[in-house]
Order: C-alpha cells, then structure tokens, then sequence
C-alpha cells in the first residue's frame, strides 16, 4: 500500500491597521465576505491568486484588531498551478515564492512577522479500489468517541441537496477548538466540488493544528522554523492520535 506524508494547507497572520487594509482593498479585487448590520467590522477575500496556491482575508473593524490571513496550498505556489494532490515536505528556502505576491497586493510586512495559525498534517492512502476507499473510511466512522471533540458535518449546499449528501458519506470529521481530524475520500472530493478526475484512488487523512495546538508541539519561534519542526515529527504527531482512536 502507498502512502504519501506531508502539509496540505497552512496559514499565516499578521496584524494590520483599519487605513493599511483599506490601501489594500483599493488597490486589489476584493470579496466583501461578511459585513455587520453597522459596517465596523467587514471581511475581504482577494481570489486573484487562489489558483497558485495563496488566498488572502482581510479583516477591518473599527473597534477590534486589523489582520490579514494568507492561506496556502505550499505545493500550487511552488507549481505555479492547483496541485490537489502534492503534499509539501517543507524546507527553508522554497516559500520565497510568498514575498512576490505580498508586493503585488501592498502588504508591507515581513513574512518574518507573520506568525503560523494553522497546519495541516496530510497523509494519502493510495487504495486499489473504490470499495476499499469505503472500507477504510468506514473504520474511522466506527471509532470510539475522543473526549472533547464532536462530529463536525457539511451543511446543505443552497443549490444541490445532492452534493451535500454526498460530501457527508464520503468523509468523517472530529474536532475541538485547537484541533480537527478528518478522513475524506479525496477522488470524490475532486471530481463532485471540482470537477477534476484522478485515477488513483486516494483516501486522505488529514489532522489540522490551529496556533494553540501548534505552540504545544514545537520549540520553534519563527512559522518556517516551525513548520519544518512539525513536518520531522509528523509521523510521531499522527500515530499518536490514531492511537487514541
């Protein structure tokens, strides 16, 4: 049985100001996301760079803190392409990619000052068939409850009731406040949200460490640093969770 190990997704947040958000919001296309009844607190998304592997939220308010979010798919930025399946083994040098892309948005921070909010350790699980795809999610689904943590599920999609049905049998999610589990039939994920066909038959496993879990896990300060640190001890990380399943 092949398998494959690395990070799937991370995210990086600085803090901002209200007038340096709004610099960035006019000078790039911008999503209002969610917006308050009294307009003091709004969130932006710039899809402009998605398909290479980084989105970016905005958040301006008024009465609380400015941040800006950077979620990124480490193995698109470096393809320059969505790479659904790539997993990144993390080193030092390969995320430079990252400060072109703040310059052409006008966000002047350092990525040095941004600190790591969330990682997702990733595991692919190359079956040979659909059925063993299903047997094998099935084994999650039958694992005793972990104290603190509830099933998490998709909600109805607004225009196909199938496709929620669908998402829901095809994946199992547990989480917390610091942490998410998830086993999800990533050849179906693909072809039904993004109409991409694989032919491997890929059952993911992904457990997904937001700042309060990853600050429990590594001795490291600055995000690459630490997630370099996470990825060495994945394996360890991973199998002691199952364990607890």
């Amino acid at each position: 049985m092949k398998t494959t190990n690395g990070i799937h997704t991370f995210s990086l947040k600085v803090r901002s100001s209200y007038s340096e958000i709004q610099n960035i919001i006019t000078a790039n296309t911008c999503i209002r996301i969610t917006k308050d009844k009294f307009g003091l607190n709004n969130n932006y998304y710039i899809p402009t760079y998605k398909s290479t592997g980084v989105e970016i939220l905005l958040h301006q308010s008024i009465a609380h803190p400015c941040w800006i979010t950077l979620i990124v798919n480490p193995s698109s930025l470096l393809a320059g392409a969505y790479r659904p399946v790539s997993l990144y083994q993390p080193d030092k040098k390969s995320l430079r990619k990252l400060r072109s892309i703040l310059d052409k948005v006008g966000i002047e921070q350092r990525l040095r000052e941004f600190k790591l909010s969330r990682c997702d350790l990733t595991q692919d699980i190359y079956c040979e068939s659909v059925s063993e795809r299903m047997l094998r999610l099935d084994y999650f689904r039958k694992s005793l409850p972990i104290r603190s943590y509830q099933p998490v599920t998709f909600g109805k999609y607004e225009e196909n009731e199938e496709k929620w049905r669908g998402a829901n049998q095809h994946s199992w999610t547990i989480a917390n406040k610091s942490c998410a589990f998830s086993v999800y039939d990533k050849t179906y994920e693909l072809k039904a949200r993004h109409d991409i066909k694989i032919e491997n038959n890929i059952l993911r496993i992904e457990l997904r460490l937001e700042r309060k879990a990853i600050q429990k896990k590594v001795s490291s300060s600055a995000w690459d640093d630490q997630l370099l640190e996470l990825f060495e001890k994945q394996k360890a990380i991973m199998n002691k969770f199952l364990h607890r399943l």
